[in-house]
């Protein structure tokens, strides 16, 4: 059995066995795909006053969208996000981020070299209410070594961790 087949077995386990209310929530793990596929871990650590204010670590695979490689390199972000809602109790939140990221790169035909920098987000989310489920979608360019790119974007789908306040 593949890996992304297990993943997937385990988020639909994990959605049908609970009976959280998801309108809020304190933490959520998930996939995040697109230019880049990446394991996420979200978590709020301010709710009041607005913005609401959040950090993720990402740990994944890059994809070279020169020569469309799987193996371009592994990396790891961390993101500090600023949410803001969208709407009066649409559960849709827009955010803008910024975080650090780096990792071990290898262009075809190069050798590998580790490399770094500068991340930021814009994108939206929403919150189902009776599903512990949040899905994201955003831009996310990245500056630093060895290549910057201003066409990262990616949706990300992540399911809420219950919590004793809920």
């Amino acid at each position: 059995m593949s890996v992304a087949r297990f993943l997937s077995i385990c988020f639909c386990l994990f959605m049908g066995f609970s009976s959280l209310s998801a309108q809020h929530y304190d933490q959520a793990i998930g996939l995040r795909g697109g230019t880049s596929f990446q394991l996420s871990y979200k978590e709020f650590f301010s709710y009041y006053p607005s913005p609401q204010m959040a950090w993720e670590v990402l740990v994944g695979v890059h994809i070279d969208e020169r020569r469309r490689s799987f193996t371009n390199g592994y990396v790891v972000e961390g993101m500090w996000y600023y949410h803001r809602d969208i709407g009066f109790n649409t559960n849709f939140s827009a955010y803008g981020a910024a975080g650090l990221h780096m990792g071990v790169y290898t262009p075809v035909g190069e050798k590998r070299r580790f490399g770094a920098g500068l991340a930021i987000a814009l994108g939206a989310e929403y919150t189902f209410n009776f599903t512990p489920v949040n899905i994201a979608l955003d831009w996310k360019p990245v500056l630093g070594s060895p290549r910057s790119s201003l066409l990262r974007g990616a949706l990300t789908i992540r399911y809420i961790l219950p919590t004793t306040w809920q």
